[in-house]
Parts: structure tokens; sequence; C-alpha cells
């Protein structure tokens, strides 16, 4: 065994492509230029030193300021983004409280973001889901608070309000609030001026939808004065209890809604609301909804049979919606938002959605944006590589980011030697490659266009919009 001190090598060395990636689309240099930090010390890191090790640290699943330390041998990839070297986790700490403290310091992140995606909304009818998820925190963070935690019931948490691209998994925005404000109302103030002042008009959804929490007159006229079709579903109030018995005492007849579901329409309008909208009524049999949901515990199942209005044997959901589609269009349109779910588990299990958490909200908030947007860059690159599906961060990032590369130089030229840690490296090797040469003509292509065309928007549009028109739902 012998040492070797000094060798340049990287253990997340496949990272170079997603550099490169980063590079060609023009995505770094904005992130880097834009960054509202400035320092007038000489000693103190410079803005692509900075953003560069909190990217590194984000995309190499680092959920704590004190986990960069586990990058800081890494003499490899600092070098493909312009850095002096990866800092420490004290001075990342003190600049990302610079950059919060900054008045467009949010706004950076925030603005990155939704100008990455505009190409993939502005590609076809797209749908805005609404949904929000429980972050537990550990110890006095700053803005955190006792409130909605059904996995922690009585821990300190966060409730992040996403707006996210239905069926895509991209998240176009986030807000932090406490955890006692996991209700829909504290997030309709975000809600309209991300859709009055930051969405331009040509973007705008088609449909905005949500689960039970956006079943309420607040959301519902918001959408209606936007002139927006929504999908809601309404929690079992008296109003809607009534009309459920009603329906059980009357001769109606019932389509089939797939899934074991049976599904009418009918106009409702309860004593909150304003005027009488449509509303679909879902009902399926309680014995085909418990084969379908095994291993459920005996709390679970009491909560489960409470749900049944009226006591018929069946349980029942009801959406209030301005769509004219179908009943079983609807309620198969109402079963792809769970989607949503799948986003949250992939983001907050898989990269750090409620890490980076210090005691002050202002840079829990940035870091929660920095998050996705990492998140949404990587899974845009993941895309390049395999544009069927989505893949998960921990099937994506085995493959396409762990990897050793070395740093030889020889004749004057610097090469870097990559090693797969993979089992399917032959496969991974020729799939890299293959990127690497798209992403090489799409470079020179927009070189050699007088346009203000950029490589980005031709990589977006070739990725998504064969996506959104497949998973828009219903046609608008």
């Amino acid at each position: 065994m012998a040492w070797e001190p000094g060798t340049s090598v990287s253990v997340h060395g496949m990272a170079v492509f997603f550099i490169e990636f980063l590079h060609v689309t023009g995505l770094w240099a904005e992130l880097r230029d834009r960054c509202p930090l400035h320092r007038t010390s000489p000693n103190a890191p410079d803005r692509a030193t900075v953003v560069g090790s909190l990217l590194l640290s984000v995309l190499s699943g680092g959920n704590r300021y004190r986990h960069i330390d586990g990058l800081r041998g890494d003499t490899v990839l600092p070098e493909l983004l312009g850095m002096r070297r990866i800092v420490s986790p004290d001075s990342l700490l003190r600049a990302v409280r610079d950059i919060a403290k900054e008045e467009t310091g949010l706004s950076w992140v925030r603005d990155m973001l939704l100008e990455s995606l505009l190409p993939v909304v502005r590609a076809g009818p797209w749908i805005l889901d609404l949904d929000s998820t429980v972050v537990m925190v550990y110890g006095k963070q700053g803005g955190s608070a006792k409130g909605y935690n059904p996995t922690k019931p009585g821990r300190p948490s966060y409730s992040y309000h996403a707006l996210l691209i239905g069926g895509l998994r991209l998240p176009l925005d986030v807000e932090a609030r406490p955890g006692n404000e996991s209700h829909a109302a504290h997030g309709a103030e975000h809600l309209w001026h991300f859709l009055d002042h930051r969405l331009p008009s040509d973007a705008q959804p088609w449909c905005v939808r949500g689960d039970i929490s956006y079943g309420n007159e607040s959301i519902i006229s918001g959408c209606e004065q936007r002139h927006r079709d929504f999908l809601f579903k309404l929690r079992k109030s008296g109003g809607i209890k009534a009309l459920l018995s009603d329906v059980d005492r009357g001769q109606y007849t019932w389509e089939d809604a797939g899934h074991g579901w049976e599904g009418r329409e009918d106009r409702l309008q309860l004593t909150t609301w304003t005027s009488a909208r449509r509303v679909v009524i879902l009902r399926r049999l309680v014995q085909a909804s418990r084969d379908a949901t095994p291993k459920i515990s005996p709390h679970q199942e009491a909560l489960f049979v409470a749900e049944l209005c009226p006591d018929d044997g069946y349980e029942y959901d009801v959406l209030v919606t301005s769509l004219r589609q179908g009943v079983a269009t609807i309620a198969q349109f109402y079963r792809d938002r769970a989607d949503c779910e799948n986003t949250f588990a992939d983001i907050k299990g898989d990269w750090s959605w409620g890490g980076f958490t210090t005691q002050h909200q202002d840079r829990n908030q940035l870091m929660a944006c920095f998050t996705a947007l990492v998140f949404t860059w990587w899974n845009i690159f993941v895309r390049q590589v395999s544009p069927i599906a989505h893949r998960e961060g921990h099937v994506s990032r085995p493959i396409l980011l762990h990897g050793v590369a070395r740093r030889v130089t020889h004749a004057g030229k610097t090469i870097l030697r990559l090693t797969s840690l993979h089992a399917k490296s032959q496969s991974i090797m020729m799939a890299l490659s293959a990127l690497t040469q798209q992403l090489k003509n799409a470079s020179a292509h927009a070189a050699s266009q007088f346009t203000a065309a950029k490589p980005w928007d031709a990589i977006i549009s070739s990725i998504f919009a064969p996506l959104i028109q497949a998973r828009a739902g219903p046609t608008p």
C-alpha cells in the first residue's frame, strides 16, 4: 500500500458531464454572474468559489453546511467551474448569510429557477399543481413551529408550499413557512403574486389543480377572477354531507370512473360560496378500497371508516371544477395529481429539502429555492440521457455521478481519465459519450445562428414539448 498525496482526483468524477452541460447551456455563467454577493477583501472567496461550492455540496447529496468538508480534497471539479478551491463550512455559511441579506438575494435563485423552466411551460398547455409538504427539523431552527406533522407529532417543522408543473416533477417555486401554516390559505398570497406578477402572460397554466386544502372559496374565486380552470377536492363539510345523503336516497345513474370508482355530476352552492359550481361525486365500495391499500393499521382503518359519509358501504370524494369534460376524465385527471407526492419524496429524501437549516429563516428560504434549482437542472440533464421516464435521485446519482476522475498532464495536454463505479459502466459510457456529442452540436448550432437563441431553449423544447402534450390531461 502506498499513499499518493496531492494527486488530482475526484470521487464524483462523473459530474464533469453535468458541469459541461451547465457550461454549454450557459446556466453556470448566469448563476455565477447574477449572484448578489459582493466581497472587498482580497482574502475572501469570490462569487464563483462560493456559488460553485454551494452547487457541488447540494449536488453531492449534502444537507448540512458541514458536509462540504467531504469535498474539500477534490481538486478536479473546482477547476472545471473556475473556482479557486472549495470553501470551508464556516465560509459558506457566512456567504449564504450575506446573500440572504441582499435585497435581490432570494430573487436571484427564484428568477433563475423560473427562467430555466419558461421554455418548458411555453412548450404547450400545462397544469399548475399546488401542494404543501411537511419538512421536519431538529433543534431551534428559525421560523419552525409545531403544526401538522403526521410522522413525528409535536416536533417543530416547516411547511413548504410548492408550485409544480403537473406530470413533469419540476418545481417552479417554493415558499418555506412555519409548520403551523400548512393550510392553503397561508400560501395563497404567494400563489397569486406568482401568477399575476412573475409568470408571463404567454406562460400561464390552463388549469390549477390541488388537494382538499385548496378546495375553498378564496382559492376557487381567485382562479375564476383570473379566468383559470381549476380542479380541487372538497372537505366533507355539512353541506357536502347533506349532498351525499340526497345522493344516497335518490335514484341516480352512476357511471364508471375507473379504478373501482363510480361517478356522477351535480351543481352545488355551499353557504360560503358566492355562486353555484359544478361538482363531481365519486364513490367506491369500502372493501375494494381496502384491497387496494394493504397493511393498514387499526388507527388508520378507524380514520378510513370515519370518512364514510353516509354509512352505506361506500367511501366518497367530491371534486369541484370548472372543466367541462366527462366524469371519468375528471376523475382520472385528479388521480394524476398524486404524482406531486413522488416529487416531494424525491426532493426531500434524495436531495436536501429541509437541510441547510439555521436559526435564520431568510437563509432557510434561500436554500430551499437553491435546492429546487439544482434539483431541476439535474433532472433536465438526466432527461437528456434517459428521455423516456423520470429518474429519481437514488437511481440517477449512482449512475451519472459516482465515479473517479483523475487529472493527467502529458505533453502539455490535460486529460481527465474517468472510471464509473456502476455495474453498467459500459452502457453509461456510451450514453454519456453520445450526450457529449449532442451538447457539442447544440453549442455549434447556437454559435452559427445570428439570433438570441440559446442551446438551453433547443434542449428544453426537444425534451419536454412531447411530454407536456402527452401529460397535460384533458384538452383545454
